[in-house]
């Protein structure tokens, strides 16, 4: 049996690469990672032994060779395909453990070059990941040193399931999709960091973490940040919040104390009763208050909470499901939101407490995405009235008299906001 390391992250390699020896695996690897594990210990053999060709080009060429890639490539159910091998005398590469150093990492340095960058581009790892993984019935593919441990656990047991296997290809291409991903990006960017806008861009992810749950409670969610070339992430980090709103279902308004209202944010928050709890948002004063859209039993109500987390209120459970956009009027006494219970999506407003609920649209379309103005008169949203395929702007009194139409674009306009 026959196992191919080589890693940029060493975290538990030798432990790994011991375990395997101990069980009849030989060792092969390259450059830093054969050090590496000869360093503690180990027994190693360097991947030009496999080949019988040394490394060329500056290392450039290593592992691209029919030595490597047959004997991953080849499928042990297809007798004529073993043969072949034997009389290549290729062995049967049965373990490629290859991570990849994060190319971000490379070209975020300030003083890195073009040329720099392209010398740091890898051929030969991903290159054999692509290859274990595409084999992967027959070929472990590990990419992630956490995976090391279970991977053993089913070695030792001489029975590694399918579905484990698929699983570890399907990381060992999402690995090489991400590298590739940063290489693109930081290609695509001029000298001076400014991106083109190409007909076909991949995102790369990472998951920040999980989310309690999804649009519903019993659906599933998560948060993930964007992983992009010199910078940390943070377009998406530092806005975390909202797309945690997003992916949870959470729509939030925040009204400060003696009616003086806050920026509109959007948090993931609940009060303690609801389906799940969640930190609640740091808001200057105790006596602030937060509307909020929660899903109870497959119902999207309003609620309004207390900065603390006390006073907890459910506005909603007395009208039809699908309530949605809370709005504060200046003051705090009233909440602007759109209900569809009278089957289009209206406006609607409320009292503080619940109380007053009066319509204020009656289009035939839908009407969402109230704003009040800042002296509380007017309240702007968005609306398919009027034989308008796509959504425009409007305002209305805030008793829901003389409407006006403010845009007639051909395009989607929507979530106003009104200068304060």
């Amino acid at each position: 049996m026959l196992a191919l390391i080589s890693v940029h992250d060493k975290a538990g390699v030798r432990e790994f690469a011991r375990s395997l020896a101990e069980l009849g695996f030989e060792i092969y690897s390259t450059g830093g990672t054969q050090k590496h594990l000869s360093d503690g210990g180990l027994a190693v053999q360097s991947v030009s032994t496999l080949t019988g060709f040394p490394e060329i080009l500056d290392g450039r060429v290593k592992t691209l060779h029919p030595m490597v890639h047959g004997g991953i490539l080849a499928r042990r159910d297809r007798p004529e395909q073993m043969e072949e091998l034997a009389r290549s005398e290729i062995p049967p590469i049965d373990i490629v453990c290859v991570n990849l150093y994060p190319f971000v990492e490379t070209v975020a340095r300030p003083d890195v070059r073009l040329d720099d960058a392209l010398e740091n581009i890898d051929i030969g790892g991903p290159t054999m990941l692509r290859a274990a993984a595409k084999n992967y019935p027959f070929v472990l593919v590990l990419v992630d040193p956490s995976d090391y441990a279970q991977a053993l656990d089913h070695l030792r047991a001489d029975a590694v399931p399918l579905e484990f296997r698929r699983r570890l290809a399907e990381k060992a291409f999402q690995h090489v999709a991400s590298y590739d991903t940063a290489i693109a990006q930081y290609l695509r960017s001029d000298e001076q960091g400014e991106e083109s806008f190409p007909e076909r861009m991949t995102v790369a992810l990472d998951k920040a973490l999980d989310l309690r749950y999804g649009e519903n409670p019993h659906q599933r969610a998560a948060l993930y940040r964007e992983e992009r070339v010199g910078q940390d992430g943070g377009g998406i980090w530092r806005l975390w919040p909202l797309v945690a709103l997003t992916l949870a279902g959470f729509l939030v308004s925040a009204c400060g104390s003696g009616g003086d209202v806050t920026a509109p944010r959007s948090f993931p928050v609940e009060a303690a009763e609801g389906p799940s709890s969640a930190s609640l948002p740091p808001v200057t004063s105790t006596a602030a208050r937060i509307a909020f859209v929660s899903l109870r039993n497959n119902r999207a109500e309003i609620n309004v909470v207390y900065a603390d987390g006390s006073g907890f209120l459910n506005l909603s459970d007395r009208f039809a499901p699908n309530n949605s956009y809370p709005a504060w009027s200046p003051d705090g006494s009233q909440i602007a939101f759109v209900s569809a219970s009278d089957g289009n999506a209206e406006i609607y407003v409320m009292s503080a407490d619940g109380s007053g609920r009066t319509r204020l649209t009656d289009s035939p379309a839908s009407d969402g995405f109230p704003a009040w103005s800042p002296d509380g008169n007017w309240i702007a949203f968005g609306s398919l009235r009027d034989g308008n395929p796509n959504f425009d702007i409007y305002i209305m009194r805030a008793d829901g008299s003389d409407v006006r139409r403010l845009t007639t674009d051909p395009a989607k306009d929507s979530y106003p906001g009104w200068t304060r």
